[in-house]
């Protein structure tokens, strides 16, 4: 195995066709197809199956996707920093809506005054894309709220998030004293997008109380979801730090859950096989300060 085989073979992996990944390295199929065979048969395994003209991905050619594209990452990166020693270093972090709204602008600002020649490149997006950006080493490390299950990642505890029914002004259920599970499913409830932490936080405890759940509302944007609310559309669930300035203002209405105390843990995650520059060190530490409310 050498660099040209990984190479060839993360294309062909991206691509699933051998013909799309001659185009794109600009050399011939044959070429392509033999990296492959040499690949297979210097291990004596299977990366791809090939039935009707069409290749399918085997469970070691996704170990080895996420290994090969580490490993070629990994060169770049020393590539670029053996030919622009002493230039400006990049940091390449992560974060799910909650946490880059509130906590990310205050990370970067106090870094950047720390180190003012690291530039530091952020990515917000919904927790599933942030943790395979992870795993094919496009982000350094990021931040997240439950859910870090892949293989290959380490976890370091950030602090617990909260999360809060939203509620129309004058809404039925604001004349209640207590609030259950069960009293939400009859409204029409207004969610974030399938792959989002917060979605999948819900869904999950949906689940365990057996609710099932049709939204009449999915949105990747949070304030669009508050602004729904608030004209009375249907009722939702979000993050406490989300909705707060929009409850200080009136527009909305905050309770508690009687059943579901509705709090879940945030991490930092990074790839296992990280090397953490001092840079990142004191990155992810000053994450962990502020999470824990540290001036």
């Amino acid at each position: 195995m050498n660099i040209r085989h990984l190479k060839i073979f993360v294309i062909v992996y991206q691509n699933m066709s051998v013909t799309k990944a001659a185009k794109i390295l600009h050399i011939a199929q044959p070429a392509v197809t033999r990296s492959i065979q040499d690949l297979e048969n210097d291990y004596g395994v299977c990366l791809f199956d090939r039935l009707n003209h069409r290749l399918y991905r085997t469970p070691l050619a996704d170990e080895l996707y996420t290994r090969a594209c580490y490993i070629l990452d990994s060169l770049d990166e020393l590539d670029s920093t053996l030919r622009h020693n002493g230039g400006c270093k990049i940091l390449n972090i992560g974060s799910t809506m909650t946490i880059g709204n509130f906590m990310l602008p205050n990370v970067v600002s106090q870094f950047n005054r720390i180190c003012p020649t690291v530039q530091v490149k952020v990515v917000v997006s919904k927790s599933s894309d942030i943790q395979q950006k992870i795993l094919d080493n496009c982000l350094d490390f990021a931040l997240v709220e439950e859910n870090v299950s892949a293989d290959y990642l380490d976890k370091e505890y950030l602090g617990t998030d909260y999360m809060r029914l939203i509620l129309p002004k004058d809404h039925y259920l604001s004349g209640k004293k207590r609030i259950y599970m069960k009293d939400i499913s009859q409204f029409p409830l207004l969610l974030r997008e399938k792959g989002s932490a917060t979605r999948t936080f819900l869904d999950h405890i949906f689940a365990i109380h057996e609710i099932e759940v049709n939204p009449t509302w999915e949105s990747a944007s949070p304030q669009a979801l508050i602004n729904a609310v608030s004209k009375g559309i249907g009722i939702s669930i979000l993050p406490e730090k989300l909705v707060q300035q929009d409850f200080e203002a009136g527009r909305i209405e905050l309770r508690k859950l009687q059943d579901e105390e509705l709090k879940r843990k945030a991490y930092v995650i990074w790839h296992r096989q990280k090397i953490m520059s001092d840079e990142l060190k004191l990155l992810k530490e000053l994450c962990k300060k502020i999470a824990s409310g540290e001036k």
